[in-house]
């Protein structure tokens, strides 16, 4: 159950009109979790900053069962930052990822968690 937050600074009217669907399926395939339970926000246009306002970006992800090998993780980036150099122009040097491995109790969902709580 991704949850994937991708910032940039470029502003929203020049980011691609569909960027959310190819990003959204391309984190659905690389993750290998199926599209109905990956959510995703793209924001255009923040104030963002790294020794300089040129273009940058980052991307968090959450997720569980997902991060544990780290030549997996390796592979993840790769991925993901051969898509934004190539959709946004965006520097390999200038994108963030930020994999983040959430346990399935602290993930809310229809109204449970994704876990049974323990008893």
């Amino acid at each position: 159950m991704p949850l994937c937050e991708f910032v940039t600074n470029i502003p929203d009217k020049e980011l691609p009109g569909n960027l959310h669907v190819k990003l959204g399926e391309l984190l659905s395939e690389a993750l290998g979790k199926p599209p109905e339970r990956l959510s995703l926000t793209v924001t255009g246009g923040a104030r963002m900053w790294r020794a300089g306002e040129d273009p940058m970006a980052s991307l968090n992800i959450w997720s569980f069962a997902v991060f544990g090998d780290p030549a997996k993780n390796a592979e993840y980036s790769r991925v993901l930052n051969d898509f934004v150099v190539k959709e946004l122009a965006i520097p390999a040097e200038r994108l963030v990822i930020i994999f983040n491995d959430v346990p399935p109790t602290n993930v809310g969902y229809k109204g449970t968690i994704a876990a049974p709580a323990p008893k």
